[in-house]
């Protein structure tokens, strides 16, 4: 993400069609009007399996290799090993940000750096926090019941320190819809980062010199893409809505953190389904062969590349609010703004630009 010219205060062509909006520096104010000249943008045509030439994809496969070579190291050695399946992780998870960075040129940002340390800090406690909240009520309601509060627990505690900081206005720059956005991408990927190898390490130390690591060094990276994208759902309806309103609590702020929370008490929720007891079972205390290992793992890299898409598709109707003029004619149709009045009581339609002479 190097640094990128700041698009301007202006009107500019947003779609297709022959309509602009009003961008104000930072980000879309919610005015649109009729264009007296055609729309210079045009529409986007995808090449064949276009991410095998993004940079994104193949960090993520780097990740990949490196959570699966440290399970297959710790398998004769020792279960501490996998702490360093972090380093997996980490590559991992920074390629799920990257997949959303490319259409928000985040390199335009002035306080690029701080919003990434601040994500990273908040990461960090989100985890602390999560973990603390969740041993408390599993004590309380036990293990499944702290499955379906997963969503309201975790989500929350991503969003918690970026949202406290909205809150109080400090740092200022907090306030422009995408750096918040973009702290709270990162503080859930980092999350994601803690919660893989800490999953990846316990279950080493549960069942040591076994296969079971692979399977999570397999098919786990997978599974913690999905926090990225859930709580960016969140981020960037509440950061625009506030944006808009001036004010940090709204409804469309509100529905975004439910809609998150609803989707990941759902994933959670689901994995208690047909069990007895009403508890959690736990890992096998026997081994498990090396092909047993490797298709447990393909089989849960499928189904949670399956959900990720899903939940991706949910943050991109979100996300695309916040692309910028810059980024219009560079997305694909469906990563273009749709303008929508977060926060916002009525529409209110500008008067016919005149766009001659202005960027488009």
């Amino acid at each position: 993400m190097s640094a990128e010219v700041k698009n301007p205060e202006g009107w500019y062509f947003y779609s297709t069609r022959n309509e602009v909006a009003y961008w104000n520096g930072d980000a879309w104010t919610g005015d649109v009007g009729p264009s007296r000249s055609p729309s210079t943008v045009e529409h986007f045509h995808h090449g064949f399996l276009p991410f095998l030439r993004h940079r994104w994809f193949w960090i993520a496969v780097l990740g990949q290799i490196i959570t699966i070579a440290v399970a297959v190291i710790s398998k004769s050695g020792s279960p501490w090993i996998n702490l360093l399946s972090i380093v997996g992780y980490g590559v991992f998870m920074a390629g799920s940000v990257m997949i959303v960075a490319r259409h928000l040129h985040f390199g335009q940002l002035s306080h690029l750096k701080m919003a990434i340390w601040l994500g990273i800090i908040s990461g960090v406690v989100a985890f602390a926090v999560g973990f603390v909240v969740e041993i408390a009520a599993g004590n309380m309601w036990g293990q499944n019941a702290v499955l379906w509060l997963a969503g309201p627990i975790e989500e929350s505690a991503k969003l918690l320190l970026p949202f406290i900081l909205l809150c109080i206005g400090r740092p200022q720059a907090l306030r422009n819809p995408r750096e918040g956005f973009l702290t709270v991408l990162v503080s859930a990927a980092v999350f994601g980062v803690i919660e893989g190898a800490e999953y990846q390490l316990f279950t080493a130390l549960s069942v040591p010199h076994s296969w079971y690591p692979l399977v999570l060094g397999i098919g786990r990276p997978m599974t913690e893409i999905a926090h990225t994208f859930m709580t960016g759902i969140a981020a960037a309806v509440i950061w625009l809505a506030a944006f808009h309103r001036k004010r940090v609590l709204t409804l469309a702020g509100f529905v975004g953190w439910a809609a998150a929370a609803g989707i990941h008490s759902l994933h959670d929720g689901m994995t208690t389904l047909g069990q007895s007891g009403g508890q959690t079972q736990g890992l096998p205390s026997t081994p498990i062969p090396l092909e047993m290992a490797i298709v447990g793992g393909i089989v849960l890299t499928v189904i949670s590349l399956i959900y990720a898409a899903i939940v991706y598709l949910m943050l991109r109707h979100s996300a695309r609010e916040l692309v910028p003029p810059q980024g219009v004619a560079l997305n694909s149709d469906h990563w273009r703004p749709q303008i929508k009045h977060w926060g916002i009581h009525k529409k209110v339609l500008a008067p016919e630009p005149d766009l001659s002479g202005s960027t488009s």
